[in-house]
């Protein structure tokens, strides 16, 4: 029929189609491998073409076969290197096994010490005389740990007050060494004179280990001191200088337990024993041996801390201790100012101690070449009690510290002696002198309350205490400290 005639020409046509497409296929396949073997061939050529110097072409045109462009002759060494390194990848075996009696190896050599800061210190302080002052220190350690470099200086308000050192610290062996470099400097002006004190001191220590935390230390310093008087107008009888020989030897024992700047329990020993020589006048050598006594229990989170500190010091000049008021005091002031010992012997002043804390009395309430001093705390750490609900850090930080002290400082005998009046006062009334002698108990008693914390990096401490002395309850004295706890 017609349509079956119809139906056999479209499979008819179709079948001559593909057969067409087929036929096109191969051809488009041939002209692609002719192309590229006259590719190949082309290539081969020119690699073996010698190179054309293209000044000479105009010249002579039939000595030229072959004329090679500068790009296409840096392509085709580029395709050369590439079939080259093809053929030798093919045609090695395997790896090449290096010789080892062909190396050679260099002597060792030291590596070079790298120094980083290891911390960095602003610390403001008080001192009773010279005023406010700040600490500026900055630490240096090398990547190891074991060597070490301490930078400070401390200017006073007054600009020409001023405190220097350089100490190097070896922490490498068993046995660590320190050698240190100091320069003091004081200025005094006071109503009928101005003076100015000097101090250098060179010296360096030892310190062995026994165990885990006891250590023995030794320090030999030798100290020049000068004094002289800066007003012309009104001279005095000042100027004096003197070299000191200074020998200590300590005993340690520390095994406190500390919660970041807490201690939460343990005990703390100093024995010190100290030796002074005077190269100039023997009348300011002396001998003084001295303790630091400090325990610490835990009372649930509380902490009750208790110290004992005293001291004896025995000689020709002895030296002084000065009983009262806490350690960095602002806007304190030195009780007595005429037993200040800046026109003393050199020795008095050089070696000169605060004892602290005495709280409820001023700086000087007791003085003399021996002391004992008594101390009890209950640290109550408020913000740490309750630190799920205060998280910010100077809350955190805050301690409250019911406090009780106990001391008393004598020159002769034992405190009770009559050789130790409180009050001296001479009477010249011609033709009589009289010297009339104040007895007074030797001892004094403060109590109170105060508050610990850290305010903006700064230890404050604020102290509320009533002193008692002669059996008299004194009206109280507040007083502002920087720092921390004993």
């Amino acid at each position: 029929t017609k349509d079956e005639i119809s139906s056999d020409d479209y499979v008819v046509n179709t079948l001559l189609k593909n057969i067409q497409l087929k036929e096109i296929r191969k051809r488009i396949e041939r002209e692609q491998r002719k192309v590229l073997m006259d590719s190949l061939t082309r290539i081969k050529d020119l690699s073996k073409a010698p190179s054309v110097d293209t000044t000479t072409a105009g010249k002579n045109n039939n000595e030229i076969k072959y004329y090679v462009f500068d790009e296409e002759e840096s392509s085709v060494r580029a395709t050369r290197k590439r079939f080259q390194k093809r053929k030798n990848l093919i045609q090695s075996k395997g790896p090449v096994k290096p010789d080892f009696n062909k190396l050679t190896l260099k002597s060792p050599s030291k590596s070079r010490t790298h120094w980083s800061a290891d911390q960095v210190k602003t610390q403001l302080g008080f001192d009773p005389v010279f005023k406010l002052n700040l600490l500026l220190e900055i630490s240096l350690e090398d990547q190891l740990g074991d060597y070490g470099l301490v930078f400070g200086f401390k200017p006073f308000l007054d600009l020409k007050s001023s405190d220097a050192y350089f100490h190097f610290l070896n922490k490498k062996h068993w046995i660590d060494y320190s050698i240190r470099l100091e320069r003091s400097t004081r200025f005094l002006n006071r109503a009928e004179f101005s003076s100015r004190y000097n101090a250098t001191t060179v010296g360096g220590s030892v310190n062995l280990p026994l165990s885990r935390y006891t250590t023995i230390s030794g320090a030999l310093n030798a100290s020049y001191v000068n004094r002289f008087n800066v007003e012309l107008i009104v001279p005095k009888e000042i100027d004096d200088y003197d070299f000191f020989a200074c020998a200590n030897l300590y005993l340690t024992h520390d095994n406190r337990d500390w919660e970041e700047d807490f201690v939460t329990r343990g005990s703390f020993i100093r024995v010190e024993l100290k030796d002074v020589f005077s190269a100039r006048k023997t009348h300011n050598e002396f001998l003084t041996v001295s303790f630091d006594l400090r325990k610490y229990i835990p009372l649930k989170k509380m902490v009750i801390a208790g110290r004992v500190t005293g001291a004896w010091s025995h000689g020709t000049n002895a030296q002084r201790f000065f009983l009262g008021g806490t350690e960095d005091w602002l806007f304190s002031q030195f009780f007595n100012s005429s037993e200040y010992p800046f026109e003393s012997s050199l020795a008095d002043f050089h070696y000169m101690q605060y004892v602290t804390p005495a709280r409820g009395f001023q700086f000087n309430a007791r003085n003399g070449s021996k002391y004992v001093l008594a101390n009890a705390e209950l640290r109550i750490p408020a913000g740490r009690i309750f630190r799920k609900t205060l998280n910010s850090n100077p809350v955190y930080n805050i301690e409250l510290i019911p406090f009780f002290d106990f001391g008393t400082s004598w020159y002769q005998g034992n405190p009770l002696s009559q050789r130790n009046p409180i009050d001296t006062e001479n009477i010249n009334s011609y033709p009589l002198n009289i010297t009339v002698q104040t007895l007074k108990s030797p001892f004094i008693i403060g109590f109170g309350g105060g508050l610990r914390t850290t305010l903006l990096g700064y230890n404050v401490r604020a102290d509320l205490g009533w002193g008692v002395e002669d059996y008299t309850v004194l009206r109280p004295r507040l007083s502002m400290s920087l720092g921390k706890n004993f």
